[in-house]
């Protein structure tokens, strides 16, 4: 297989195996594209949740934003720098494309949080051997459009509060 598109974790299962592997970026759609853009894997999300029913939210935002610069300045650096650049690429090239990918990571609100089911059109796409992918993206336009308008309006009341 030439390309195969996955997320990073799989670094992980290679590193012990034989096959010679590269690392870029998803691509550029086209030329004018002021950057490149990859998308944050959803199903391992950079989120936590706090329940309502905590009694103290700012000793718990203390806590939860001392353990996030820790990781920040410390699993970081030990994953990041160390383990995924210098133990599981194979190349410098690779390394530099792993700086690339994280300097242009970018968190899809539609996929993060299931707006116009945009998830589940896309994922057909896939089941259904890729055809009719053009009308599968336009039926689901309005929907998804009417949902991040929603999903907006929602997020500026919630701040306003």
């Amino acid at each position: 297989m030439l390309f195969y598109l996955y997320g990073l974790g799989s670094i992980h299962g290679m590193r012990e195996t034989d096959v010679d592997f590269g690392i870029l970026p998803i691509p550029k759609a086209n030329e004018s594209q002021d950057r490149y853009y990859n998308n944050v894997n959803y199903w391992a999300n950079a989120y936590m949740c706090l329940p309502r029913t905590n009694g103290n939210m700012e000793r718990t935002s203390v806590i939860t934003d001392v353990l996030a610069a820790e990781s920040h300045y410390t699993l970081r650096v030990a994953y990041y720098d160390i383990a995924m650049k210098n133990k599981m690429v194979r190349d410098a090239v690779s390394a530099e494309m792993l700086d690339l990918i994280f300097e242009n990571r970018a968190y899809d609100i539609a996929i993060q949080y299931t707006i116009g089911n945009i998830v589940d059109v896309f994922c057909s796409m896939f089941t259904d051997g890729g055809k009719e992918v053009a009308s599968k993206y336009e039926s689901s336009k309005k929907a998804v459009t009417t949902a991040m308008e929603d999903f907006y309006t929602r997020f500026i009341e919630m701040t306003e509060q």
